[in-house]
């Protein structure tokens, strides 16, 4: 791929060479510009001469386009302004530095009306992600200081404050078994869930109507929320695995309890139920997986939502900085590592990046 104008003046281009139409040049591409001095006014007239009008709308549009989304020479922006027909005709667009992400705006004025036509491509990318997209070609340029076990979503990633660059991958991964029918068979009169893949492995076995569950005691408002809509009613929920084996110690109807759990799990529920007579019957709803990676040096502090990503992530890693935890279960995992450990207010992803802005905002 050449520059058409550069191999044209040299008077090379092929005859069997092609315009590639669909690339979108950089915004002032090939214009050539002549610097002057603010207050040298005969040179000014001088150049005026010479000045041609057309390109300089052309480029005017382009490189006010270029600015308004704070773009410099590196960034993969490209805007072309053309005039035909007395109407200026604009195509401007915003790639990802991999091209799999492309924002793109079309746009025609009349000319003497095209003074807004910069600004409002502009807007246009803008509001259709653009920010978020520059943000990140911004980002990558920094060294990575946060690292989540888990994959943040896009609105996620857009949390995070400006002192922070995170990076995220899944460090465990999830299987949904096939649950034999004769576990459901019957009405169960206690079900202990712990997770929401458990519930997904139950709803990917049965159909809510063959789950004949009495009483469903869950860990988590998501899993709660989640049993609600799909299952039927929850009995009681608590915040981790430990205080719901208490309050069933004290309050569960019966002497026996079916927990739908992984492979992977701590042993606190089961442990305090049996050291309490009350017999537990555990089924593997789904396996964890470690799915580790070795993360950057330069990271200070790391996301964990549950043990088993502290666990994998230890698989792969000293562990070093801050470990920013969804719970007090996962905390409980993280400081048997970690010297400096800290707690999100309530369980969700979006709890623990406001846990790591309010430790950088502070910093």
């Amino acid at each position: 791929i050449f520059a058409a104008a550069g191999i044209g003046r040299l008077n090379l281009r092929p005859e069997n060479s092609v315009n590639l139409e669909w690339m979108v040049p950089a915004p002032a591409q090939g214009a050539i510009m002549v610097a002057v001095l603010d207050e040298d006014e005969e040179t000014k007239n001088i150049i005026s001469e010479i000045n041609h009008e057309e390109t300089e709308i052309c480029t005017t549009i382009e490189r006010k386009f270029l600015n308004k989304l704070e773009g410099g020479c590196t960034a993969p922006i490209g805007g072309s302004a053309y005039i035909k027909n007395d109407e200026i005709h604009f195509h401007g667009v915003l790639l990802s530095k991999d091209g799999t992400k492309k924002i793109e705006v079309k746009r025609t004025k009349t000319l003497g009306e095209h003074h807004d036509l910069a600004e409002w491509a502009a807007e246009y990318i803008i509001e259709r992600g653009g920010k978020r997209l520059m943000d990140q070609l911004k980002n990558e340029d920094k060294e990575i200081n946060i690292y989540s076990t888990k994959s943040f979503t896009e609105d996620q990633r857009f949390l995070f404050n400006e002192k922070v660059t995170p990076e995220s991958s899944d460090f465990i991964k999830i299987s949904l078994n096939r649950i034999h029918p004769r576990f459901v068979k019957n009405e169960i009169e206690n079900v202990v869930i712990t997770s929401k893949n458990a519930v997904e492995a139950l709803l990917t076995s049965f159909s809510p109507i063959e789950l004949q569950f009495k009483n469903i005691y869950c860990v988590g408002r998501r899993t709660k929320k989640l049993i609600e809509k799909r299952i039927g009613k929850v009995k009681h929920s608590e915040k981790n695995a430990k205080k719901l084996a208490n309050y069933l110690v004290e309050y569960m109807e019966g002497t026996e309890a079916t927990y739908f759990c992984s492979n992977l799990r701590l042993d606190d529920l089961p442990n305090i139920l049996e050291n309490n007579n009350i017999k537990v019957n555990q089924i593997e709803a789904y396996q964890t997986k470690y799915d580790s990676l070795k993360v950057p040096e330069s990271v200070e502090g790391v996301m964990f939502y549950s043990p088993s990503t502290v666990q994998s992530y230890k698989k792969e890693n000293v562990a070093n900085g801050i470990a920013f935890c969804i719970g007090e279960t996962t905390a409980k995992e993280a400081s048997k590592h970690f010297e400096d450990v800290r707690i999100a207010k309530v369980p969700t992803v979006e709890s623990v990046i406001e846990l790591v802005n309010d430790f950088y905002t502070n910093k």
